[in-house]
């Protein structure tokens, strides 16, 4: 939070099939989390009471995909060896006037979780077809940044 001002963390361990799948760490402003950590949690979604339940209307205003490495900390809570490879995923949310209610950071294990993206095959103004500029990831977003990861044909990044 750049403002420094204090926020309510939300930390929440996932299963599938009964084993270990993901780490969810939520951030939010002290008002709401106080109100959302009075809400049995267990079987429904963050958003979801956030939208339904406390009616905020909010929206999705960034996504940051990475591949990490699992410290001590997340080998632990994950059940994965440290060093093991994770998908990292940060979004963040804010109301219509613009404010940050939540922000989420999502530790995955790789050997339980993929993310797939549909593109578009709308044509550029060029005539080509593509995925847009790429930049190099920085070591910013989501702990533990760096590690090593497969692309679709085999080849190490």
């Amino acid at each position: 939070n750049q403002s420094n001002e204090a926020v309510y963390r939300i930390s929440r361990l996932r299963f599938f099939s009964r084993d270990h799948f993901s780490h969810h760490d939520a951030w939010l402003p002290l008002d709401v989390g106080a109100r959302l950590s009075r809400l049995d949690l267990r079987r429904t979604s963050i958003m979801h009471e956030l939208r339904e339940t406390l009616g905020f209307r909010i929206w999705e205003d960034h996504q940051r995909i990475e591949a990490v490495v699992a410290d001590s900390e997340l080998a632990k809570r994950l059940r994965v060896d440290r060093g093991a490879p994770l998908l990292c995923i940060t979004r963040q949310f804010l109301t219509g006037k613009g404010k940050t209610i939540v922000v989420f950071r999502s530790h995955f294990r790789a050997d339980r979780y993929f993310y797939t993206v549909k593109i578009s095959q709308a044509s550029r103004s060029d005539g080509t077809r593509g995925l847009g500029s790429l930049r190099s990831p920085d070591s910013k977003g989501c702990a533990n940044g760096g590690g090593t990861f497969r692309t679709p044909r085999g080849d190490r990044t």
